[in-house]
């Protein structure tokens, strides 16, 4: 074995491990948020590092690997796993405009990565599901609407940007987080800003 070969095993090796922490961050964020109620799924931030270090095409293998062994214990609408691959790429495009060195621009990352999501889920949630968002927060909100006269469509639409929009702001400074921690252990402890 040549050394070209060792190392493409050594960076294949290493990417794989990459991606299956990745997916352990999403299964855990997802069991963590959804045991405590909490009004968002914190289930794509590995998703959203892993887009940010390796490409949305491994963002992506990490979100639907956890999607599918999360599912096993805590079953979901089988579509949602689509979420992730969207998740992956709206966050890489989101890195590559800017490196998540201004934190207005990794805020809007966030936002604009929760309406994208929303945009697709919305019709999913309201005709296949009957407008359960999955999650208690973002339900309680759509049925307070829904009680008040606003309608389910809007509800829904409400509930889900209630549960989406902080969801990916709070991931996406998970990721930043997580990619200042990469960049100082690869710089050997220096991070410079």
């Amino acid at each position: 074995m040549n050394i070209k070969s060792k190392l493409s095993f050594l960076s294949a090796v290493k990417n794989t491990g990459i991606i299956l922490f990745c997916s352990i961050l999403n299964i855990a964020g997802f069991f963590i948020t959804t045991t405590l109620q909490a009004p968002f799924f914190l289930d794509s931030i590995g998703t959203a590092l892993c887009a940010c270090l390796l490409g949305p095409v491994a963002g992506s293998a990490a979100g639907i690997l956890s999607f599918f062994l999360s599912n096993i214990i805590i079953p979901r609408f089988w579509a949602y796993f689509l979420f992730q691959v969207l998740i992956a790429a709206c966050i890489y495009i989101g890195y590559l405009k800017t490196d998540f060195n201004e934190l207005f621009l990794l805020l809007f990352t966030g936002i604009a990565a929760s309406i994208a999501i929303v945009f697709f889920s919305f019709p999913l949630v309201y005709f296949l599901q009957d407008g359960d968002i999955g999650n208690i927060w973002g339900d309680a909100l759509k049925d307070m609407m829904e009680e008040n006269g606003i309608g389910l469509p809007f509800g829904c639409l409400l509930g889900e940007l209630f549960v989406a929009v902080p969801d990916m702001v709070i991931t996406v400074l998970f990721a930043f987080a997580g990619i200042r921690i990469s960049k100082k252990i690869k710089s050997g402890g220096a991070v410079s800003e």
